[in-house]
């Protein structure tokens, strides 16, 4: 996924288009800006198209996952996504090598990956495991510590790929994905135990059959988690948090989508320096969620709405400054875990994931024409929009 965005902008120039490859490298210097903003605007069409085939069949699939994890095991919702993962690499793989085949069969990439919960599958069956495992009060840490885990490996994989993509191109690249996944499918399959010591699922709901979990009455029973009435009004810092994890979901994906996008058409930065630059940034992102984080809550005993708070307001600096902010959402999903029951896990963080699912999806359907729109005003009005949700994150938490 890291290679996608420059994947799309180099086949739509050199194969729909067909531009050449003297024109397609002149554009990354600022030069023919008509054929520059023909690719741009390709390129967004192509990466919602993509969004919308990975994420819409993801929200069910993370249904369904979360319900099989609450009763019948918490390995299957790891693993699944992940052999998704490995067919999604393949396929695209398969398109880099047959170089001549148009970029729309990209798309098929997406259904693999989406009809078994994309990677927000990974993360929602992965804060479940812990979640389950994990005390009251090491909860928190230990879920900061797995989201700080997948923020730094996002900059190694980019710096990875980069090296590999300038050495050897894109089938290389992709199929050291596919080896890194088959490598996590054997370690899930031989360490990931199906239910680990303290999160085995109540006896009723154990010897439910896959048919039982699987079925729509299921799927209402595990989106029904996060609605259901508790004591003390709890439900409502339930929906809270959810809804301040969507906020943060829509503003990252909204960065996914139009961050290489947008420094190629503000600053004419290659894919080289936007990876540099992703490499930087984002482990000093997770530098207050690292440090600052385990220190307040584990040890000061700091509310985790104090700090998903605090990690708003920086968010809300980041995007509209395009400084470096810890993200929110650690805390919020800290937060969640506490919220409910050992076995409530699963379901509250597949209905999260759901929702995780469905936001880029949204945010795609909805920043691409602002984004097309304002491209030769003012590109940079889709992190104006990620700051306005930022806000919208300190108001809920407030």
């Amino acid at each position: 996924m890291a290679l996608l965005p420059n994947l799309w902008v180099d086949k739509i120039c050199l194969v729909q288009l067909d531009y050449g490859e003297e024109t397609c490298a002149s554009l990354q210097e600022g030069k023919e800006p008509a054929k520059q903003d023909a690719v741009q605007k390709m390129s967004a069409q192509m990466s919602l198209y993509f969004q919308i085939l990975l994420f819409v069949p993801a929200i069910f699939a993370n249904l369904l996952l979360g319900a099989w994890g609450d009763t019948r095991g918490r390995r299957a919702p790891v693993l699944a996504p992940v052999v998704g993962s490995l067919f999604m690499a393949l396929v695209l793989m398969a398109n880099c090598y047959w170089w001549s085949l148009p970029p729309a069969l990209l798309l098929l990439a997406a259904l693999p990956a989406g009809c078994t919960g994309s990677m927000m599958a990974v993360f929602s069956g992965c804060h479940a495991y812990v979640g389950a495992v994990a005390g009251r009060r090491a909860r928190t840490l230990r879920l900061s510590v797995l989201g700080v885990a997948m923020m730094v490996c996002n900059p190694v994989g980019r710096a990875v790929a980069l090296l590999i993509y300038d050495g050897y191109g894109y089938v290389a690249a992709l199929g050291c994905q596919v080896g890194m996944y088959v490598v996590s499918i054997v370690y899930i399959l031989l360490r990931l135990k199906k239910w680990p010591s303290g999160a085995r699922a109540p006896g009723e709901r154990e010897s439910r059959s896959v048919c039982s979990v699987l079925s729509p009455s299921s799927l209402k029973e595990t989106l029904r988690t996060a609605c259901k009435k508790r004591e003390g009004g709890v439900h409502w810092d339930v929906l809270g948090h959810i809804v301040v994890i969507c906020l943060s979901i829509s503003t990252l994906a909204a960065n996914v989508l139009f961050g290489y996008l947008y420094t190629r058409k503000k600053f004419a930065w290659d894919y080289n320096t936007y990876t540099v630059w992703s490499v930087i940034d984002l482990p000093l992102s997770s530098l207050g969620v690292l440090i600052c984080q385990p220190i307040l809550n584990y040890y000061w005993r700091v509310e985790d709405s104090i700090l998903a708070l605090a990690g708003g307001i920086s968010h809300l600096f980041y995007y509209t400054l395009v400084a470096t902010a810890p993200r929110p959402m650690t805390s919020s999903r800290g937060a969640l875990s506490k919220l409910v029951g050992r076995e409530e896990q699963g379901s509250i963080f597949a209905v999260t994931g759901a929702a995780e699912a469905l936001l880029p999806v949204v945010a795609s359907l909805c920043l691409t024409p602002l984004y097309d729109a304002t491209l030769d005003v003012f590109p940079g009005a889709v992190y104006g929009v990620c700051a306005a949700l930022s806000l919208c994150v300190c108001v809920v938490l407030v």
